[in-house]
């Protein structure tokens, strides 16, 4: 499916506005027109699918409940899931880009999912019936520009592997606040395998916290719209908190990486950040390393951020 020429999107129902691409068979979406507007939200592979979405120019905007690439299910039921091998991919070009809206309101789409950009989604009921330990996988590539407003973000969320290659792009998160609570990205968490390789690019957290290696439900928070509270986000009820073992890292390859509050390596399995190159810089305002296993690779570099 290919959008070109100032094409836009379909007008959506209202309480489904979602589109899944390679929803259990193969699908492809070209988008080469202009700005989309904010009108729905995107499953790239889910199920037993593969997914793919390009977009070549213009810029694709997205709802509340964001970008999930490589998911367990197509997010709206899980009564017609049909649980299996599922991967997505995305790929953002020179001169394109990807905005996503988020929230961290409560309701449906944040207590219950990421509302922001996931690559890789391993939960649902259907992961009790299989014996791989990553079952789905998303991978997003940024050449042009990838934002976030609101929301938590994750890479490798549950039985998933999840990568971000920003690579001469540029990659924002948390742009935005909400009812003075921010979101928190997070490379490995519930036991899936993140990974985000900066290479010759940006990539940037402008509020809210930078995990790696894992981090608690609890960590993430959302607002609760009727008692006007802060309320944990707890994930859907097949989230598997019994895995402890994340394994996350960021790799810096000459390329630039800035969390504007704390980074924190390890708090619920394995992180690591690793510096290559001479040109490559990673700026935090703190960095904290959990009881977990935490790996600093050109360490003295990495601490240069600090002072």
């Amino acid at each position: 499916l290919t959008f070109a020429d100032d094409a836009q999107l379909p007008s959506l129902n209202a309480n489904v506005p979602y589109v899944a691409c390679g929803n259990e068979g193969r699908a492809v979406i070209n988008w080469n027109s202009g700005d989309s507007g904010e009108n729905c939200y995107f499953v790239i592979g889910a199920n037993k699918g593969y997914g793919e979405l390009n977009v070549n120019s213009g810029k694709l905007q997205t709802q509340s409940q964001g970008l999930k690439v490589g998911a367990y299910n197509n997010g709206v039921s899980a009564l017609n899931n049909i649980y299996g091998t599922a991967s997505g991919r995305v790929t953002i070009r020179s001169g394109a880009a990807i905005e996503i809206a988020g929230s961290l309101d409560s309701g449906w789409s944040a207590t219950k999912w990421f509302s922001g950009l996931v690559g890789g989604e391993g939960m649902g009921d259907g992961l009790a019936k299989s014996d791989a330990r990553y079952v789905y996988e998303g991978c997003v590539e940024v050449f042009g520009s990838l934002s976030q407003n609101l929301g938590n973000a994750a890479v490798g969320l549950g039985r998933a592997k999840g990568t971000l290659v920003v690579d001469g792009g540029t990659a924002t998160f948390q742009k935005l606040t909400q009812h003075d609570l921010t979101g928190q990205t997070v490379v490995g968490m519930g036991g899936g395998y993140g990974r985000v390789v900066v290479s010759n690019g940006v990539f940037e957290t402008q509020n809210g916290n930078l995990y790696v290696g894992g981090c608690l439900t609890n960590d993430l928070q959302a607002f609760d719209n009727k008692s006007h509270v802060r309320t944990p986000w707890v994930g859907d009820a097949t989230y598997p908190a019994d895995l402890r073992d994340a394994d996350g890292q960021v790799s810096v390859v000459n390329g630039s990486v800035t969390v504007k509050n704390a980074t924190i390596l390890g708090k619920d399995g394995v992180g690591a950040i690793e510096m290559i190159g001479s040109a490559g810089s990673f700026t935090t305002k703190d960095l904290e390393l959990c009881a977990g296993a935490s790996t600093l690779k050109s360490a003295d570099r990495l601490l240069q951020g600090l002072l």
